[in-house]
């Protein structure tokens, strides 16, 4: 069915003098799925449009709530879960950065608070956006957290859809509203672009993660890691990739500049809250973009908006140095981060620049057709390793040390299976049953060119290792060419998800993810011989090669995750409330009836605290400026249950006070539609 339409153009040249050359614009028609495969879908291609070239770098940032209703599976820990989202405690949003250069070239930095990027996800996104932002696919980079509790269902692929949440199946209306509200960040940031500096600094992070698989780390036959006597005596938490980098972006102003935020990226797995949790949060990344965003308003006094776009590394083995695996656990590790990150934001400072330089290349490697990593043959066809079944080190399925199954880590079989090599298939021989576009059958890679950085931008995860090698390997590169390139960020699930890229001596062991390597123990390696040649290629610009005209997917069976809209025909009404200061966190919760979840905008602001002054007057409650709502990190809001009355349902809401607050205090449940402001009875906290 077709989803949108084909445009590609080729770069601008500048002519002999620096007159601007002729742009090529080709565009192309629509496609269809054939009537007699309901599981596909036909993409077209899409378009790019241009405009005159500004005299500076302008920028501009975005940001849009991507929170859905109650009731959808969700993405992450996989069948570990058992039920569907009933709430959200940190809500999720898309962040997004337009940069564009004085020679008119642009770029898209877009991250969200979800559990990975699907292709059919980035092509929605970048058909909704390209006529008004003039970016096309290739100029987009769409990223992940991989924070475990957000939504699936949305992937272009059976295989995730299936196996990667709690529930099976695709739901077309989870893309159509992730579509619509990631596009509406990237608009934002498109209308708003301005003037602007931009600076560009990295620093070691050490001690908040540690690597989860460090048998099949040292496996390898030559390791990363500090030289510090302390980390040398920690081997976990030198095995990992300790970069934090940081773009920080500055509009011009009459008297200076105003930050308009970050976009960072570090390596750290969103597994800081276990699956226990039914609700929708952020994990540790949550925190820390929250933590710069505040701290960046109130050192500054800014009112405005501000952006902390926070992308996962080489994550595929680095998990965070979390032991009970809780939400204020995972909350005080984003916020050291946070902190962190605020201090390399400051130092950024002095560094601000609009002498920007801007590049890209992109390419879709198609996986069908044949490729080697020194004659060794690439997997054409995606196995999963057994190893798989029993989970990884943060999180184990109960089907751990199940001898038979293969279901532990290092989980072999004594025959090779050809480019696979010892992988004992999880679907054991029901594994050539399985149709190959159940999977990616292509492999979207993405360089982006800011300056001296390079974001190497890799749908899936690599490994520590495997980050390292790619990033060393495309600098080296860069450098041989005469290209003025200094450093490196993998930007790890992005644009697409492919499951994980291991190093070969990872991949020999068959730990969780060398298992979970779907096309061979040379996967990684490719992914790295691919990227090096995009970085040889940008240094003597050519014309991009043409985008794909179709894309075919096949998400496979389609369920209906999002409840049905009804309309409500009761008032809404106050019905308890519980404070409860001896517990451990100590808490107060407000029980409501209103509208069920089809009828409610979960996506917008629902739930905030208010303070009363002396004079009677109640205003919103803040702590240390930062306002007491549904979209910090204290609050959070579950639906209990539906009520016989059609479109009605009751809802809780719970805040976990960080510190004691003095005088009476009372929830407030947002209007909607048009039902009045819902206030519950005061309440005080006691000491």
């Amino acid at each position: 069915m077709p989803v949108g339409e084909r445009w590609y153009c080729q770069w601008k040249r500048w002519c002999l003098g620096g007159a601007l050359g002729l742009l090529l614009v080709l565009c192309m028609g629509y496609g269809c799925a054939p009537p007699n495969r309901p599981a596909a879908m036909r993409v077209p291609g899409l378009p790019v449009v241009t405009r005159e070239a500004g005299n500076t770098l302008l920028a501009g940032i975005g940001k849009s709530d991507i929170t859905p209703p109650p009731g959808l599976p969700l993405f992450g820990y996989a069948r570990a879960r058992t039920e569907d989202a009933t709430g959200v405690r940190t809500r999720l949003y898309a962040r997004a950065l337009y940069l564009e250069d004085a020679r008119g070239e642009r770029v898209l930095l877009v991250q969200c608070d979800l559990g990975a990027i699907s292709a059919l996800l980035r092509i929605q996104v970048a058909r909704a956006i390209a006529q008004e932002t003039g970016v096309s696919l290739d100029r987009l980079l769409l990223s992940a957290t991989h924070t475990h509790a957000a939504p699936g269902g949305y992937f272009e692929t059976a295989f995730y859809n299936y196996w990667g949440a709690n529930r099976a199946g695709y739901d077309a209306e989870i893309v159509t509203f992730l579509t619509e509200r990631v596009a509406n960040a990237i608009r934002t940031a498109y209308r708003t672009r301005a003037p602007a500096r931009l600076a560009i600094g990295t620093m070691p992070l050490y001690g908040l993660t540690r690597n989860r698989s460090l048998p099949a780390y040292s496996n390898n036959a030559s390791q990363m890691g500090s030289e510090d006597a302390l980390w040398t005596m920690l081997p976990a938490y030198r095995a990992v990739d300790p970069s934090f980098t940081m773009l920080r972006v500055d509009r011009i102003t009459r008297t200076g500049t105003q930050p308009l935020g970050a976009f960072s990226n570090f390596a750290i797995h969103g597994t800081g809250v276990a699956a226990s949790q039914a609700l929708y949060h952020g994990d540790v990344h949550a925190a820390a973009e929250r933590a710069l965003e505040w701290a960046i308003q109130r050192h500054y006094g800014l009112q405005e908006e501000v952006i902390h776009a926070l992308t996962n590394g080489a994550v595929g083995d680095v998990m965070p140095d979390t032991q009970t695996q809780d939400f204020a656990e995972a909350e005080q590790l984003g916020l050291t981060l946070g902190r962190h990150a605020f201090e390399l934001f400051q130092s950024l400072e002095a560094r601000l620049t609009d002498a920007i330089f801007l590049w890209h290349h992109y390419e879709e490697v198609p996986l069908r057709a044949r490729h080697t990593v020194d004659d060794i043959l690439l997997c054409q066809r995606a196995m999963v390793g057994a190893p798989v079944l029993g989970g990884s080190e943060e999180g184990r399925a109960p089907l751990y040390g199940q001898l038979p199954l293969g279901a532990y880590e290092g989980g072999t079989q004594e025959t090779s299976q050809g480019c696979h090599t010892w992988k004992r298939p999880a679907q054991g021989p029901l594994h050539d049953l399985s149709a190959d576009t159940d999977f990616p059958t292509t492999l979207a890679l993405q360089i982006i060119r800011i300056n001296d950085l390079l974001l190497l931008a890799v749908p899936g995860e690599l490994t520590t290792e495997m980050g390292q090698r790619v990033k060393q390997a495309v600098v080296q590169a860069a450098q041989r060419t005469d290209q003025a390139v200094t450093r490196a960020a993998v930007v790890g699930l992005a644009n697409q998800y492919a499951s994980y890229f291991t190093t070969p001596e990872e991949y020999a062991l068959q730990h969780y993810e060398g298992a979970a390597t779907l096309y061979g123990s040379v996967s990684g390696a490719f992914i790295l011989t691919r990227l090096v040649r995009l970085i040889e290629q940008m240094a003597a610009p050519r014309p991009q090669p043409a985008l794909p005209t179709h894309w075919l997917f096949h998400p496979g069976a389609k369920i209906r995750s999002f409840p049905e809209v009804a309309v409500m025909r009761a008032p809404r009404e106050a019905q308890r409330l519980v404070v409860e200061p001896q517990a451990t966190p100590a808490y107060v919760s407000f029980v409501w009836q209103d509208l069920a979840p089809g009828a409610i905008q979960f996506d917008a602001p629902l739930v905030h605290l208010e303070t009363q002054h002396q004079d009677g007057r109640w205003v919103p409650l803040f702590i240390d400026t930062i306002p007491v709502n549904d979209q910090g990190l204290h609050i959070e809001i579950r639906y209990v249950r539906d009520l016989p009355l059609a479109g009605a349902g009751v809802w809780q809401t719970t805040w976990y006070p960080q510190t004691l607050v003095s005088g009476p205090l009372r929830f407030v449940i947002a209007a909607r539609h048009q039902l009045s402001p819902l206030y519950s009875e005061p309440f005080r906290l006691l000491p």
